[in-house]
């Protein structure tokens, strides 16, 4: 089984679910194994005397470690010490037995008190979930989830504490027997462990296989039965019951099948294992008796090993019948687990309901409404955000998302506010652009123009419909320290690291002192993020090298006049860093705003370099210390720019471009090119006009 998947893993993700008054009630179940265990060792330790003197009562008469006891009950002839023992033995085994009938009564409660608790709270995380949620989510799942498959749950933690019980138990009778003959003990049981494990080895894939079906058969059949009978009237006008009736035979007939194969396979080995059983104990009796002590110094031992393996092997059937019952059980379990983990504020959703008072009406203006975030606007709802009225469009038409120009797709909307970006705008794939009148004409037929006067205020307002926080950039409260997070083992990080949700990192990577990485963030293989850096919505690819003190995915800088308001561009896109890439101390590079900022393959940063929203830096570049780019600008591969130069806003800089220090770029630069100065002009006139 991989690590993922692992006994211990789903231990851990389950234990945290158990309340505190169910985990202590675990604690003392533990404990009382301990001494259930003991008891056993006691009943077997005890077997030895206790045949000694039924073979041979002179001899243990006459042993040391037993003198204490005849002095105490006066007893005078061998004979006579043959009532005590017995009844030592008989209260020895009264006991263990009556500690046994406690145990199970103990476990049993456990079992169903707590599967009890977690099927409440299975069902209070999942109807506290938000509407979208359920909308997603098929209902038959989360009712297989909280009944049929919580009492699978119920059966696992009673096989789980019968599983620890058989361990404490069998290994107390080892010890015993052990220090008796430790030669024949070892090798009797060494005989049994490795006749399980063979077993376990055989039947693990095909548990797992029946586990896979009885997940998926149990919410089958769950989902059968509520289109069935929630469909009755429609059912019985058709006449369809025949094929409603095969679909839940389907279903059924697999689980059970899948249910009974993991039954044979947990209870087959039992008749196998007793007679070989049998048969071993013959054969070592048989050995034994050849020796030169004869059969009454063999009898003891003999009983303490035939009494061992009467109480032994049931245990470890009962132990190999655990076993196969969780791993049989497995993706049940799992998807328990997953209902448990539902990371719904159920608190902060229990909202006190007060009655609404209308005076005289009420008016519902410019009202619209989605399912969950990525469900589409119909293009009513967003030309009405504008004051845009278009008898030509269709109101029932479907936008997914806003993009840009380049990105765009069919049922998207763009924008296109400027004839540098008119190559683009012809070829845009979207079903809506919003424009000014002078440019429409430009747009491909696909894409129907949505005329307004002022573009980017437009556009602002429809992006924040798609992302209501776009405009905003909050600290991450999700956030954790590094140790408590999944990264703690395969991450080497200094102090005060701290890792938001859904976080991805690779193999090998390094993360300094203070450094915040939030949720959602990709980090690639043999990554080095310096100490004191903020990273958000970003994708870091591999061997990328980011130094102290950087800034990477925070919102842009952009901003528009609107009746003495400044509006801000909404900042939805991300910041990607292409493999082999190094960013210099002091760097703040910023996301995009409607697509994304781009730094290529093999490009380096040097010191307290500014990468505004929407650039595309190419590959193999090289930037010095201190060079700001103002946004939407494109460099293209193989570029070199000096210390403190500036490169303006919405420009394209060529392939194998140079840039002197200190320079100032204000219109594009074709391939090929050296230029210096401000504002830049080509190398060769920049040195013949300075001389």
């Amino acid at each position: 089984m991989n690590k993922k998947n692992s006994y211990i893993k789903l231990f851990t993700r389950f234990w945290p679910h158990l309340s505190e008054y169910h985990q202590k009630q675990f604690v003392l179940l533990i404990f009382l194994m301990i001494i259930v265990a003991l008891a056993e060792m006691f009943t077997i330790a005890s077997v030895i005397p206790f045949l000694g003197v039924i073979a041979a009562p002179e001899k243990v008469f006459n042993l040391e470690v037993f003198q204490g006891l005849i002095s105490y009950l006066e007893l005078t002839s061998p004979n006579q010490i043959i009532l005590p023992i017995t009844i030592l033995f008989a209260s020895a085994a009264i006991f263990a037995g009556l500690m046994r009938g406690f145990l199970l009564w103990a476990t049993i409660k456990f079992s169903f008190l707590s599967g009890s608790d977690l099927s409440v709270k299975m069902y209070e995380r999942t109807i506290y979930q938000e509407y979208s949620v359920h909308l997603n989510r098929n209902s038959s799942e989360v009712i297989s989830g909280v009944t049929a498959k919580t009492n699978i749950l119920i059966d696992i933690i009673g096989q789980f504490l019968v599983l620890l019980t058989s361990i404490f138990i069998v290994t107390s009778i080892l010890i015993i027997l052990l220090y008796f003959n430790p030669a024949i003990a070892l090798s009797v049981f060494s005989f049994f462990g490795f006749f399980y494990f063979s077993v376990f080895k055989f039947t693990h894939k095909k548990l797992l296989k029946n586990s896979n079906l009885i997940s998926s058969k149990l919410t089958s059949i769950i989902k059968n039965l509520n289109e069935g009978l929630g469909g009755i009237r429609d059912i019985l006008l058709t006449g369809t019951q025949p094929y409603y009736v095969e679909l839940y035979k389907k279903s059924d007939l697999g689980l059970r099948k899948a249910q009974g194969a993991n039954q044979f396979a947990g209870l087959s080995p039992r008749y196998l294992m007793e007679a070989i059983a049998m048969v071993v104990i013959a054969i070592i009796a048989y050995f034994m008796t050849l020796q030169k002590t004869g059969i009454l110094e063999a009898i003891p031992f003999l009983g303490a090993l035939g009494l061992g393996a009467q109480k032994i092997l049931p245990l470890m059937q009962q132990s190999w019948a655990a076993i196969s019952t969780i791993r049989g059980n497995q993706n049940p379990l799992e998807d328990t687990i997953n209902l448990l983990e539902q990371s719904t504020p159920i608190k902060d959703n229990r909202r006190t309901v007060t009655p609404l008072v209308v005076d005289n009406e009420i008016v519902l203006k410019n009202i619209s409404f989605r399912y969950n975030s990525k469900a589409p606007f119909v293009i009513n709802n967003l030309l009405k955000l504008i004051n845009v009225n278009n008898n030509k469009i269709n109101n029932k038409i479907e936008i997914s998302d806003i993009k840009d120009l380049l990105t765009s797709s069919k049922n998207d909307i763009t924008f296109f506010h400027s004839k540098k970006y008119e190559s683009l705008a012809s070829k845009t794939k979207a079903s809506f652009c919003i424009t000014t009148k002078n440019l429409s004409h430009i747009l491909p037929n696909n894409c129907s123009p949505v005329i307004v006067d002022n573009v980017l205020v437009a556009i602002a307002e429809i992006s924040n419909k798609f992302y209501p926080d776009a405009i905003t950039d909050d600290f991450d409260q999700n956030v954790e320290d590094i140790t408590q997070t999944v990264h703690v083992k395969k991450v080497t990080y200094g102090k005060n690291v701290l890792i938001g949700k859904k976080v991805q990192i690779g193999k090998d990577c390094l993360i300094g002192h203070n450094t915040i990485i939030e949720s959602n963030v990709i980090i690639g293989d043999n990554c080095s993020i310096g100490s004191n850096t903020i990273i958000r919505k970003t994708i870091i690819k591999n061997n990328v090298t980011i130094l102290d003190g950087c800034v990477i995915g925070k919102k842009g800088f952009g901003f528009f006049p609107n009746q003495d308001i400044n509006k801000r561009y909404p900042h939805i896109g991300l910041v990607i860093i292409g493999d082999n890439s190094e960013i210099g101390c002091g760097s703040t590079i910023d996301r995009g705003s409607l697509s994304n900022t781009i730094i290529g393959k093999n490009t380096y940063l040097d010191n307290q370099v500014h990468i505004a929203h929407n650039n595309k830096i190419g590959n193999n570049c090289i930037i010095a210390g201190q060079v700001g780019f103002a946004g939407s600008t494109t460099l293209g591969n193989n570029v070199i720019i000096g210390g403190q130069a500036g490169i303006s806003g919405h420009l394209k800089i060529g392939n194998n471009v140079q840039i002197g220090g200190g320079s100032g770029v204000i219109k594009n630069i074709p391939d090929n090119s050296k230029v210096m100065g401000y504002p830049a002009k080509d190398l060769k006139e920049f040195i013949r006009n300075t001389k």
